[in-house]
């Protein structure tokens, strides 16, 4: 797997066609450094990460790290030794695209993604940072994407019927979700949803068409 290409892959979504955002998320549990999580704006073929901070948290200073693309080659830079220094110890990388960042939910020192809300989810198998590169962890990845996500919900009156499909590229599989919920059911945490599962072989690249792919979800309940 190439970082390069997973960043052209796709930069838009490609459910309601909206510009893709790129992240970086760390796992590393100790005392300089919870989970972190980096948002990326993009100038020409560079992406700049900044660290999501808690904004009420004003001590804690801005690190930035820069992913820049030359001759079909990449390479970070970091603003400041110390994020130089926590990024080469970390076990577990990984970059991902989201169409709508309000699918990002804080949750302490955790991040997770509500995919209802996201639209659209792509990312990279686990990573390292090693001399200023991206390396993987298992060098046995092959594919592009560890998993690919997407979700679609459809609106009649209160009543949300919401399909999202996974593509899950490591275990070489896809599945089907689908549940209903009203407007208030989807505020409501503590609702428990019937949520309806299929698995199947991995499925391929499709024509991401909202009323052709509900039609598809449809049969694929109907026949279950």
């Amino acid at each position: 797997m190439n970082i390069i290409d997973f960043l052209h892959f796709n930069d838009r979504c490609p459910i309601c066609n909206n510009p893709l955002h790129l992240y970086m998320q760390w796992y590393k549990f100790d005392f300089f450094n919870a989970n972190k999580l980096f948002m990326s704006y993009k100038e020409n073929s560079t992406f700049y990460f900044s660290e999501i901070i808690d904004p009420n948290n004003t001590d804690e200073s801005k690190f930035i790290i820069t992913l820049s693309e030359t001759s079909n080659n990449y390479k970070l830079t970091f603003n400041h030794p110390m994020i130089k220094k926590i990024a080469k110890n970390q076990d577990e990388i990984y970059l991902y695209f989201l169409c709508n960042p309000q699918g990002i939910k804080n949750i302490g020192h955790d991040y997770e993604i509500n995919i209802q809300q996201a639209c659209y989810y792509r990312s990279t198998p686990l990573l390292n940072i090693k001399y200023n590169k991206f390396k993987l962890i298992n060098q046995s990845h092959s594919f592009v994407n560890r998993d690919e996500v997407f979700s679609i919900t459809h609106t009649s009156q209160d009543l949300n019927k919401i399909y999202v499909l996974s593509r899950n590229f490591e275990e070489n599989k896809s599945t089907l979700w689908h549940y209903l919920a009203s407007n208030e059911q989807l505020k409501d945490e503590s609702f428990q949803l019937e949520i309806f599962e299929k698995d199947m072989p991995l499925l391929p690249p499709m024509t991401w068409n909202q009323s052709t792919l509900i039609d598809k979800f449809n049969t694929w309940i109907t026949y279950s």
